[in-house]
């Protein structure tokens, strides 16, 4: 089956996980910085994390093993890349799943920092959505938005061509692994 866009989205998921590092988040390397994930270390998670349908989308995870054995050293210990397709199957929009370690500090906004300003495009704007803070970058042809949530660190890329991406955004956000 060919998967429209996947090629463009693994490649965010890798700059993402590669981008989570020790430098992309404001710590360095010296004596009592927090510790790594080891590239090895880094594991997919599960598939059926997501499932099921959302405004008519299938939700279905995609093959992200080759993507992280790419990945560096990092503050990220699972990760996963979860397509939106519609009836055609043509890909909708992404939802990236990431888990950091426990030496990560995403409750320090140098680390958000750090993070959100990797989501290319237009600078991000933070919008509250109810309790949540979202960061929405625009790209060509594609709006992104990326928001924390305890361990956790969820971006929503959707295709422009799709509808409802304001009504997926808010969907999405009620995700709770």
């Amino acid at each position: 089956m060919k998967r429209p866009g996947l090629k463009r989205v693994t490649r965010v998921l890798t700059a993402f996980v590669a981008g989570a590092t020790l430098a992309g988040c404001g710590a360095g390397s010296g004596a009592g910085q927090p510790a790594a994930t080891p590239a090895a270390d880094i594991h997919p998670l599960h598939p059926d994390l997501l499932s099921g349908t959302v405004l008519g989308l299938r939700i279905a995870a995609e093959d992200v093993g080759g993507v992280l054995d790419e990945a560096r050293r990092s503050f990220v210990d699972a990760a996963g890349l979860y397509g939106f397709r519609d009836e055609e199957g043509e890909l909708q929009a992404t939802l990236q799943v990431t888990r950091f370690n426990d030496e990560a500090e995403p409750e320090l906004p140098a680390f958000r920092h750090g993070l959100v300003t990797k989501l290319g495009g237009s600078i991000p704007k933070v919008v509250r959505i109810g309790d949540d803070e979202v960061f929405v970058a625009r790209r060509t042809a594609q709006l992104r938005a990326a928001w924390f949530h305890e361990r956790w660190f969820f971006v929503l890329s959707a295709n422009d061509r799709f509808e409802f991406p304001l009504a997926l955004l808010r969907e999405t956000l009620e995700i709770r692994p």
